[in-house]
């Protein structure tokens, strides 16, 4: 085996980033970044603040690969309109990401 190998595999399953949007959480700036893999097998949403104390970063959601962006910009919509416009005690907290969210689409009832 080749010592180029490794580096193209690694830069095959690089994770791209785009800026979706940013809002702001309690006086904090956040932005909402999709990142994903170029084959799109790993396609998520995410919260990550830019500035302020928390530094906990949010899943917002997971794509399949088939799923285009405009679902990725829909769920960010829906976000900001459930969460980031509401006063902190009437936000819906995020629940955990289960084992079943993870399967693969066949394997869902």
């Amino acid at each position: 085996m080749s010592a180029a190998t490794p580096e193209v595999k690694a830069a095959e399953s690089a994770l791209g980033e785009e800026r979706v949007g940013t809002v702001r959480i309690d006086g904090a700036r956040h932005g909402l970044i999709w990142a994903y893999t170029a084959e799109r097998t790993v396609s998520v949403l995410l919260d990550r603040p830019d500035q302020g104390g928390e530094k906990v970063v949010r899943l917002i959601g997971a794509f399949w690969p088939e799923e285009d962006f405009e679902a990725v910009e829909a769920l960010a919509a829906d976000y900001e309109e459930k969460y980031v416009r509401r006063p902190r005690a009437m936000r819906i907290r995020p629940r955990p990401v289960e084992a079943a969210d993870l399967t693969p689409r066949a394997g869902r009832p």
